[in-house]
């Protein structure tokens, strides 16, 4: 709503403008506890703690919640959303639940679908 008062405001477009975010999460299955998930991530940044862990790279979210927050940012205008996964060099889990269980609800579901 704010970046279309913008539009509104210098005459722009607001259709013409591509809006994208970004989303840094690491997924992890429904139920699974994020100290233990991302253990094996953890120990190659030096044994960081599950907190310190979190606040410099991404929460440990479980996929439904993942599912959720993509949900509310198409809902508040997002073409597209750019995610980064931490430890994808050691780990490469994450991915591949992001790529099954998180990418093919969005990956046809039109703007606005769910309504």
């Amino acid at each position: 709503q704010i970046l279309q008062g913008h539009c509104e405001r210098v005459g722009r477009d607001f259709g013409e403008i591509t809006k994208s975010t970004s989303l840094n999460v690491f997924p992890i299955a429904n139920g699974a506890d994020p100290a233990e998930a991302t253990a094996a991530v953890r120990s190659k940044y030096g044994d960081l703690s599950y907190d310190d862990f979190a606040s410099k790279f991404a929460p440990a979210v479980p996929v439904d919640e993942i599912g959720e927050k993509v949900r509310a940012l198409r809902d508040a205008g997002a073409d597209y959303i750019i995610s980064y996964l931490p430890g994808l060099a050691y780990d490469h889990e994450p991915m591949q639940r992001y790529a099954e269980e998180i990418i093919p609800a969005f990956a046809e579901e039109p703007v606005g679908a769910h309504d």
